[in-house]
């Protein structure tokens, strides 16, 4: 996993937001009850076939979040991505994505319902006890590898439509890709 440069971060009912040093985005004040959000970013490598949304904590959160809402939850309707060349970023391409995975998942919030394009599903944090006011993750696969010469321009959107004020406070995006390696697991981590 590497951290692409955020370039632009958008809120679009006007939240303030501020883009960070560790290239996450900080959107503050009252929260809507929904919202779209959108990040902008780029690499410089070439090959990219997954993508993580983490929404990490920050003491300008209810509770430090993650979430915007009193308590620090959120509810993810929604994640799209499109990705284009960084040396054409017209040519668009909507990114398919399946196999969603979170480090956790609320009871009835999958993170699947985050890819299921159902904006009255999503993910989801609270599964009780001290998780969740804690940095989580949601990991998705993209259904066929993104590859550009010159790097890649992603736009990610999140929307948030499910419930309300339940918005991510402050969002960073990672991407990776499978390394082909014919060692075992246990060869590579000698």
């Amino acid at each position: 996993w590497f951290t692409p440069t955020l370039i632009e971060a958008r809120s679009l009912k006007g939240s303030p937001v501020s883009a960070l040093k560790d290239h996450s985005a900080l959107f503050t004040g009252t929260p809507p009850d929904t919202d779209t959000l959108t990040l902008v970013v780029t690499t410089r490598d070439t090959h990219v076939d997954r993508l993580r949304l983490e929404t990490l904590l920050d003491e300008a959160l209810p509770k430090k979040g993650p979430g915007r809402v009193a308590h620090g939850n959120f509810v993810l309707s929604e994640l799209k991505v499109t990705a284009a060349p960084l040396d054409a970023p017209d040519r668009i391409q909507k990114i398919v994505l399946h196999q969603a995975q979170a480090d956790v998942e609320q009871s009835g919030f999958p993170a699947g319902n985050a890819i299921d394009d159902q904006l009255q599903t999503g993910w989801a944090v609270d599964v009780g006890g001290n998780q969740l006011n804690q940095p989580h993750h949601l990991t998705v696969r993209f259904r066929e590898e993104v590859a550009f010469p010159s790097g890649i321009r992603f736009e990610i959107t999140l929307e948030h439509q499910q419930a309300a004020q339940h918005l991510i406070g402050r969002p960073r995006i990672q991407v990776g890709r499978t390394v082909s390696d014919g060692r075992s697991v246990a060869e590579r981590r000698k």
